[in-house]
């Protein structure tokens, strides 16, 4: 059987896979559409891996089933200290990048807030002054039919991109079943193009109140 593009992919360090990106396009992409999709970043034992501690409560500090607050239809954690190596790598990695695309918007939307600082580990620092010192990374699981409603929720003064890696997906084994990690699960850098987020339908869902970053 031939290598596919992620397993070659995965020879590299999470960093440089993750510096490899196209950012131009993705940042283009982030500005004319609010998102963007890039190449497969992790190989699929790493994916799997990462799916099986969902099933491992230690991990985890919150469960959240999305139907009560009208998220949508599923349920998602958020983990807990100490984070997973791999989510670790994944957030240190791709925030340098992100923070460039959230400054420059900052930028063109004539803001004169503070800027990102440039490395991870200094914004953590700007979160935790802020009294937001729980971890918001998390993991979102879904069954045949189950989506998530189009929101936003802010847990506080400072906020950042919402990233997302799809680490299953349907099978014959597992139809309609996935999994997806959220490193940032609220969004203050703007798109110049899209300044807000509305819900697909219905009134916007209030969220439980999880400070933290």
């Amino acid at each position: 059987m031939g290598q596919t593009a992620t397993d070659t992919a995965a020879r590299l360090s999470i960093a440089q896979r993750i510096k490899e990106l196209d950012w131009s396009s993705a940042e283009q992409s982030l500005s004319e559409r609010g998102y963007a999709i890039t190449v497969p970043i992790l190989s699929h034992e790493e994916c799997a891996s990462l799916v099986a501690l969902y099933n491992d409560a230690s991990r985890f500090r919150s469960h959240i089933i999305m139907e009560r607050y009208r998220f949508g239809i599923g349920d998602y954690k958020y983990f807990a200290h100490p984070l997973p190596e791999l989510v670790t790598e994944l957030r240190s990695s791709a925030y340098p990048h992100l923070a460039e695309v959230a400054n420059r918007w900052a930028e063109v939307l004539g803001e004169n807030a503070e800027r990102y600082p440039h490395e991870h580990a200094a914004f953590l620092k700007t979160c935790h002054k802020a009294g937001q010192t729980k971890p918001t990374p998390l993991m979102l699981h879904y069954e045949a039919g189950g989506y998530n409603c189009l929101h936003q929720d802010l847990y506080g003064e400072v906020s950042f991109f919402r990233c997302r890696w799809c680490c299953c997906s349907a099978s014959k084994d597992a139809i309609g079943k996935a999994e997806n990690l959220s490193l940032w699960n609220s969004s203050r850098a703007r798109s110049p193009k899209r300044r807000w987020c509305r819900p697909i339908a219905g009134r916007r869902s209030s969220s439980p109140r999880d400070t933290g970053r």
